[in-house]
Order: structure tokens, then sequence, then C-alpha cells
């Protein structure tokens, strides 16, 4: 009880300073308030040291942007150069040295813009239609769009110097960038230039009339026309061709207005469709135009489309090629998609030519199985996309298969089937039995060693043949003569019967019938205590099961083998045979 209250006062202690750490982690990385200053300095800026610099800068931009707004451009650039000597004492911020520019291209732009106001007031009177108010109204369009431009990009700087000065924790909120007053003033000049270019410029006339009402594919569409003004000196522009409300093109006019455009009718769908022509001028003494809608229609054309194979069949190995042509009445019909059918299967797309043509090669390895039974049907689809077109299907055309290589591949097999069957009738293929460890024979008692080994019989085989000594030489000339014929099977066979059969008369060891090989070798190993005795019938043992059961040739070494085992346990016959 003792140990567990001491492992709990432990587990407390470390988490109350888990705990601790955790906190001190987390005020260690939150930001700053707006009312603490960070004693690094960042990018090359130190802070806490320019805070009254940064409160100038900010009372000089605020100051510039009023003054320029109620027209006092003098106070505007006493402000200007004070702003700009106060950025020069310091370790510029890169928006800092970007806005001096921006103030500059303000007081500027804005005092020009004043002044062409002030002098286009008496030109609509006395001739609004004349050069120089039309210059007056081009110069005021001008200054118009920069100083529309300008309040966005220099409450952008502000922003920019404004947001750093807030990361070092300085708090510039009261001085603000005075936004509200920009933008207040870029749209006093967008309306005062609405005003003068109401009254200098005019609406041109703007026509447009079309070759024909009707169009198929391949067919051309003029559109021409004209921009007309009682205006001197006609102007020479572009006007954008619009097919239902989508621009496709855009035409230059001549000196007098004129234009023409030649549409293709390619890439316009079947149906009604309404085209027109816009003007926009750009630094000109126009306002924009529209013309009149002109409607047309475009009725789709029957395609014909045609299929050829160049590759007699379908064979492994090989690439299945084919190519056909797409072609209206008007021609043929260019960069149209078609998609390949094989067997029913979408197995490939190509693009046509100019002329209308195109072309596959496809690889005929997934296409081969599924053609085996009897060849396959083939086709190409061409489905038009944004084109006045009918869809059209080639005719189908019947692909045989190439059996030669499924053919071959099967003999191929057959061979190696055989081959495999072959080598392992011959015994190349097959595992040699594994050799058992060999296990001294036990030794028995001197008292049994006496007695002849006998093995039990039972009474139903009292009928078998009685054992007799083999004549080992004429056994001996018979092995030599299979062992030449490579007959291993027989040669050992003879051998090991004549050993086992001859060494278990000597011993009075029953040999029985139905014992297997093992058994009798056994059997008669145990009669014979000496080791040279049992290492040979062991070595008689292994070529028999080798060459018997083992499927397999002996070697030549392996045959000397088996005869010298032989011959080495004839000693322990020789006296019966002369006894028999």
């Amino acid at each position: 009880m003792r140990g567990f209250r001491r492992q709990a006062q432990v587990a407390c202690i470390l988490s109350a300073i888990v705990l601790v750490l955790t906190v001190g982690c987390a005020s260690a990385q939150s930001f700053p308030s707006q009312i603490e200053l960070n004693p690094s300095p960042s990018g090359g800026f130190d802070f806490p040291t320019q805070l009254p610099l940064f409160a100038s800068l900010a009372a000089d931009a605020n100051g510039i942007i009023a003054n320029v707004t109620q027209g006092n451009f003098s106070n505007a650039s006493a402000l200007l150069a004070h702003y700009n000597s106060t950025v020069r004492q310091s370790t510029a911020i890169g928006a800092m040295q970007a806005s001096q520019g921006s103030f500059t291209s303000l007081i500027a732009d804005a005092q020009r813009f004043d002044v062409l106001n002030a002098s286009e007031a008496g030109l609509l009177v006395a001739a609004p239609l004349g050069n120089a108010s039309i210059a007056n109204a081009l110069g005021m369009q001008a200054l118009g769009n920069a100083l529309v431009r300008l309040p966005g990009t220099i409450g952008g700087q502000n922003a920019d110097i404004y947001a750093i000065a807030v990361q070092n924790g300085l708090d510039l909120a009261p001085y603000g960038n005075a936004t509200a007053l920009l933008n207040a003033y870029a749209a006093q000049v967008e309306g005062r230039v609405a005003n003068v270019t109401g009254a200098v410029f005019v609406t041109p006339t703007l026509t447009l009339t079309g070759s024909a009402k009707n169009a198929t594919y391949g067919d051309t569409f003029l559109l021409a026309g004209g921009l007309q003004s009682n205006q001197t000196a006609a102007y020479n522009g572009t006007v954008d061709v619009h097919v239902d409300n989508r621009t496709i093109a855009t035409v230059p006019t001549a000196a007098n207005g004129s234009y023409a455009y030649t549409l293709p009718i390619i890439n316009i769908p079947a149906g009604a469709h309404v085209v027109s022509v816009r003007y926009v001028p750009l630094n000109a003494p126009y306002k924009p135009a529209q013309s009149a809608p002109a409607n047309f229609s475009v009725a789709a054309s029957p395609v014909n489309n045609t299929l050829s194979f160049l590759s007699p069949s379908i064979a492994l190995g090989g690439n299945v090629q084919a190519r056909g042509t797409l072609t209206t009445v008007t021609g043929p019909v260019a960069n149209a998609t078609v998609a390949l059918f094989i067997g029913g299967t979408d197995v490939a797309s190509a693009q046509s030519d100019q002329n209308g043509s195109y072309s596959f090669s496809v690889p005929s390895l997934p296409l081969y199985m599924s053609a085996v039974s009897g060849g396959v049907t083939a086709y190409t689809v061409f489905d038009p996309s944004g084109q006045p077109l009918v869809s059209a299907t080639s005719a189908a055309a019947h692909v045989p298969v190439d059996l030669t290589g499924l053919l071959a591949i099967i003999a191929g097999l057959v061979l190696a089937v055989l081959l495999i069957v072959f080598l392992y009738r011959g015994g190349y293929l097959r595992r040699a039995p594994v050799e058992k460890e060999e296990v001294a024979a036990p030794v028995l008692p001197p008292a049994r060693e006496a007695r002849p080994i006998v093995v039990p019989v039972p009474v139903a085989r009292v009928t078998e043949a009685p054992q007799r000594i083999s004549d080992w030489d004429a056994v001996l000339g018979e092995a030599r003569e299979a062992f030449e014929r490579a007959d291993d099977e027989n040669a050992t066979k003879a051998l090991f019967d004549a050993a086992v059969t001859s060494l278990a008369v000597v011993a009075n060891v029953h040999i029985a019938a139905h014992m297997t090989h093992s058994e009798k070798s056994w059997a008669v190993t145990a009669a014979f205590p000496d080791e040279d005795t049992r290492l040979a019938l062991r070595q008689l043992t292994k070529a028999y099961e080798l060459a018997n059961f083992g499927d397999r040739t002996l070697t030549g070494s392996q045959r000397e083998a088996a005869l010298s085992a032989f011959a080495s346990l004839r000693s322990h016959v020789s006296g019966a045979e002369g006894s028999t």
C-alpha cells in the first residue's frame, strides 16, 4: 500500500511539470499584443525606435490624399517632399519606396486632370466637337483611367507598410490609409470623364450584311459592313465579330471605316444562329457601337465514312492496321475524331487530317483470344462535336484470325511435355532415394551369439521351398553380363538374392517369402557380428535399392562396388559350398 502511494505522488509531480511546460510553450508561441514591442529588428528595420517615423509617414500619406481630392496640389507636393525625406532617413521597406512613385503620379495626374477639366468647360459650350475639345476629352480619359487605378495601388502599398508594423507590435489603427477618401475621389474622376466624353464623343453607325442565309459544312459566309461617323478624320479601328454572343474574330477597319470577314462553316453546329459586330473604341473620340443582328442557319451534312484493313488477319506479335476517309459532298472532313470498334469494343481513336484521312495501328495481342473462335467484326464511328455533320458509321468488316502463332505455341508446349516425360523416364529428373542414417545392429549377448538366429515362420507358410546355397561363380558371371547390358535391376537382384539366401543357410536364418529386401538384409546382418560382413551386405543392399527402386542407371564405380561386396561375402559360404 505504501508503494502505491509513492507511485501516485510521483505521477502527480510529473503531471504538474508537464502542465507547467505546456502552458509555458503556449505562452511563448502567442502573438504579441498591440502594446508590446518586438525588441528584435525585422527585415533590417528597428521598429521600436522608428515609431515616430511611422506616425510621420502615416500623417503625410493621409495629408497628400486629402489635399489632392480637394485640389490643393501645392500642399500635397510639400507633404510628398517631407514623406520622401522621412523614407530616406530610415532603412526603407520596399512598399515605402514604391509608394513614393505612386504619390508622385497621383499629384501630377490629378493636377493635369483638373487643368483639362477646367479647359473643357469652355470648349463644351463653344465647340464640343472641335479638335481642341476632342483632344482635351481624350487626355481626360487617359488620365482618368490612371487615377482610377491609383487608389487600389496606394491602398495596397499602405496596407503592406502598416501590416509589417502591426506584426512588430505597433498600433497604427488611428492613422489608417484614407481608403474611403481615395475611392470617393476615383468615383468623382469617373463622373467627370463620363460628362465630358458624353458631350464630345459620338456614337458611330456600325452596319452588317451577310452573303447568305443558309449554309452547310465547308461553306463560307461573307460578313461585311462599315463604321461611319459625321466627325472629321475617320478612325482606323477594329470590330469584333460575334456568333451567338461568342467572339470568333477581330477584324480591322479601313480608313473609310469598312471591314469584311469570311466566316468558315466548320465548327458551327447545325441550327439557327445570330451574328453581329461590335465596336469598342480605344483612345478614339467615339462611343461603343453595336450592329443590327443578322440571322443565318446551318444544315447538317451527311458524312461518307469508308474503312479498309491493311492487315489481312489478326496475328500474334503484330498490329491490326486500318485506314479510312471522312468526306461530304463539299469535300473532306478535317480534324474529326473517329473511334475504332473491334468485336463491339472501342479499342482506339484517331484524328482525320486535312484530306479527311485517318489510320489505326492497334496491337493484336488483346484482341487475339476473342478472335480465335472465328475472327471479329470491325468498324469505325464518327460523332460530330460542334460540327454541322451527321454521325456516320463505316461498313462492318470481318477480320479473320491467323492461327499460326497459336498452333506454334501449342506445338511447343506438347514438345516440352514430351521432353519432360522422356527425361523423367530416363531417370534424369528423378530424385535419388535419400539414404537413411545407418544404425548399427544391436550387439547380442555372448550366450545368444552361439545360437543361430532363426526368423519365426508362420504356420501357414511351412510349405515354402527350402533354402539352398547358390552357385556364386555362376551368379557372378550372370551379374557381370547383365551390367554390361546396362540391366542394373536384374544384376543387383541376382547378387542380392544369392548373397542373402546363401548367408541365411550358413547362419541357419530362415528367410520367408513374404519378407521385404530390407527385412531379409536385417535378419542376415544380425547373424554375423563382424563389421566387415555387415558393411559389405549393407553396400550390396544399397546398390539393389538404387537400381530397383531409384529407377536410375548405376555408375561404373557403383557396379564394381556391388560386385566387390558380393565377392567379399563369399568367404562366409565357401566351406558350406563344399559340403553341399
